[in-house]
Order: structure tokens, then C-alpha cells, then sequence
């Protein structure tokens, strides 16, 4: 799954590039899904009084709302970004806003001024209406969306990789840089998407307290072969059999 985001000030065009990215996009055949950030402290997507409402005024914690042509998932919290990603299976994720996420972005603008002020080491191109002042800043080109998605499109093709497994606070520790880093890095060229050291395994997961931890391939090949070993000793198991373990350390007294 690869991830960017399109981000900026307040009315810099941000929703009209998501907008033209996703059409083009989903026309060159690709399943494309997207997360909004919302900067109002009393955003709902439930009515008040409502029957969901209600269930989650009860539970606090979660509640699915299905409907004959639409289903609603209300969490009770803010989620981070890397749990909103684990909810989502498409080719591509556009996130618009969360200036402040590891991830490589678009940025858009209305003026110098504005781009000055939101430009960092994790932009790969420049569009709002900026975008038709200047063709270029600091070596990153500034295309506008509307006339020419092509080129813009083609650009987050190149320029975009597989999203990194972040950590909660973007540092691993594994690589030796931070994600925020090793984003720029990878967009300057000096990095690839291979530096990472850390490698999510397709046929298990680790968690420390529900928070998912990130492991190398070393720590993981063990883990897998400790675990296969275990269980082959065990009467009923067979080989591909998925086996949920849940451990807590017994302290000695």
C-alpha cells in the first residue's frame, strides 16, 4: 500500500488536488481509498439522539453502523495514523492533512508566503494555486492539479513508495534514522525503501499491551522458527495452522 499525503493552510486547494488525484488515479486502474483530518473539536459523524449514538453513549468504545448501501465504523478516540492505515487494503492512500505525519507530501499553497511556512524535506511537489505563480522551489516542481494531473500523478507514481510500518513515535530504532528521516532521505534519492529494517511478517504479528511492535527480520525469523518448533511437538497441530498465543511474564517471587 503505498501513502502520501496532501496538506497546507486553510482553503490552499488541498481537497480539489485529493479529488483530481483519486479520478486519475482510479482511471488508470488502481483501488484508491482516503482519510480526512478534520480540525473541528466537535466533528460528529452520528446525530445526536441517534440509535448508534445511543449504542456507543453506552459501550464508549466502538459501534458499526450498517445501512442498506453504506457502513459506518465510530471509534470513541482519536486514532493514529498507523491505525487507521491497518483498516484499510487498497493500492493507494491519500491522507489530507497531518502536516506533521511521516509521510511524503504534497503540499499546496496560496502564495510564497504560505509555502515558505509549510515546506519541509518530506515534499516531493508543490499545487494549489501557488502552483501557477512559480514552476519550481528548492528543486521540487509545483504542477497545478487541475491542469495538469497528468504530470502531478505521474510524479506521486515515481515518487511515492510502500508505506513504512511507522513506530508510535516514528523511531524504531532499527535503521538508525527516524521515519521522518528516512522519508526525505528516500525521496531525495540517498535512501530506498529496502533501508528500512524492519519487516512486517505476513504470518504473524507482535504486540506489547494491544501496541503493535516493530521487529527486524532477524528477531522475526526466530520468533517464526521458535514458534513452528514449539508447536510441531504439540498433539493436533498441523502445518499452516494459525495458532494464537497470548503470554504474560510470570514474575518469581
Amino acid at each position: 500500500m503505498k501513502v502520501f499525503s496532501v496538506s497546507g493552510l486553510h482553503h490552499s486547494g488541498k481537497t480539489t488536488v485529493c479529488e483530481e488525484v483519486m479520478k486519475s488515479l482510479k482511471q488508470k486502474g488502481y483501488s484508491v481509498s482516503s482519510i480526512k483530518d478534520i480540525h473541528m473539536e466537535n466533528f460528529e459523524m452520528d446525530r445526536e439522539g441517534s440509535n448508534s449514538w445511543r449504542h456507543l453513549a453506552a459501550n464508549r468504545e466502538s459501534v458499526i453502523a450498517r445501512g442498506l448501501n453504506k457502513t459506518f465504523m465510530i471509534w470513541n478516540r482519536q486514532l493514529n495514523l498507523k491505525d487507521m492505515l491497518d483498516h484499510m487494503h487498497t493500492d493507494w492512500v491519500i491522507v489530507e492533512g497531518m502536516r506533521s505525519s511521516p509521510l511524503p507530501k504534497i503540499i499546496c499553497a496560496q502564495n510564497m508566503e504560505q509555502l515558505e511556512e509549510v515546506f519541509d524535506d518530506r515534499v516531493f511537489a508543490i499545487s494549489g494555486p501557488v502552483s501557477e505563480q512559480i514552476k519550481e522551489y528548492k528543486g521540487i516542481p509545483a504542477i497545478n492539479a487541475r491542469t495538469n494531473i497528468e504530470e502531478l500523478v505521474a510524479l506521486i507514481i515515481e515518487k511515492v513508495f510502500h508505506v513504512l510500518p511507522f513506530h508510535k513515535d516514528g523511531y524504531c530504532g532499527h535503521c538508525g534514522l527516524n521515519c521522518f528521516e528516512l522519508t526525505a532521505q528516500i525521496l531525495q534519492g540517498k535512501k530506498t525503501r529496502e533501508d528500512c529494517a524492519v519487516r512486517r511478517p505476513d504470518n504473524f504479528s507482535l504486540h506489547f499491551n494491544g501496541e503493535e511492535i516493530m521487529a527486524n527480520s532477524f528477531v522475526t525469523d526466530i520468533l517464526n522458527d521458535v514458534l513452528v518448533a514449539i508447536c510441531s511437538n504439540l498433539k493436533g497441530y498441523k502445518p499452516g495452522d494459525q495458532v494464537e498465543v497470548s503470554f504474560k511474564e510470570k514474575i518469581k517471587d
